[in-house]
């Protein structure tokens, strides 16, 4: 039921090229014995502190394929004067607005920083099909935040302190969000909506095509297996 209300198309007008998307970014926890699968703990102040750096932030995808049309992990290639660099990754759309939101995902109450953008469909016309095809079928694709010391630090802030579990940043930038085809360190951080489609384009979403996109999603995963074992 929970999944009903959050997996939508919405019937937003759509700007030319730019396909409306909005998606949890993270999850904000009630302290810091609670935190995701990296040990962050985020906190709803810090959060308020500094969301004003979600605009602008950009959507990216490291593509699985040449086709660009499935995601796989982060891209990340390095780390250079302490910041880490996402050279294998391509940015695909951007966050123009963020708010602060209670929702229900995944059959869990939450509350979680939310932002509202757009991808950039002229450019990546197969990774919007296959967005379009996976909340066709019900599925909610997954997402992982990226944030970065701010630009006069050499470090983000911890609140108490970097810890392995629990760590809470207080003083950072959010600079990215990566649709990802691995799995995520927040389970709560998937896309909720896009942009309705046309009525030109519904026949993108016929048997023949979710049969396709199915098969590339299993060979996808089968791919990602073969590079993790």
């Amino acid at each position: 039921e929970g999944m009903k209300n959050f997996i939508e198309i919405s019937n937003a007008r759509n700007i030319t090229g730019r396909r409306g998307i909005k998606a949890v970014i993270h999850e904000i926890h009630k302290d810091n014995t609670q935190y995701n699968k990296n040990g962050i703990s985020w906190n709803e102040q810090y959060t308020l502190d500094n969301i004003d750096t979600v605009k602008g932030m950009p959507i990216c995808v490291e593509f699985l394929d040449q086709d660009k049309s499935e995601p796989f992990g982060h891209g990340q290639t390095g780390i250079k004067d302490g910041r880490p660099l996402f050279e294998d990754s391509v940015m695909v759309g951007v966050f123009e607005e963020a708010s602060i939101e209670e929702l229900t995902i995944k059959g869990r109450k939450i509350k979680a920083l939310v932002g509202k953008g757009y991808i950039n469909e002229q450019r990546y016309p197969l990774f919007v099909r296959w967005l379009i095809a996976e909340m066709h079928d019900g599925r909610q694709p997954e997402g992982s935040v990226e944030i970065c010391a701010k630009s006069d630090r050499e470090t983000i802030i911890y609140d108490g302190g970097w810890k392995e579990k629990g760590r809470v940043p207080q003083i950072y930038d959010y600079t990215g969000y990566c649709i990802l085809g691995v799995e995520p360190a927040d389970d709560s951080a998937v896309v909720l909506e896009l942009n309705k489609y046309h009525k030109k384009e519904e026949s993108l979403m016929n048997d023949k095509l979710i049969a396709e996109l199915n098969d590339k999603i299993e060979a996808k995963t089968k791919k990602i297996n073969e590079l993790q074992n």
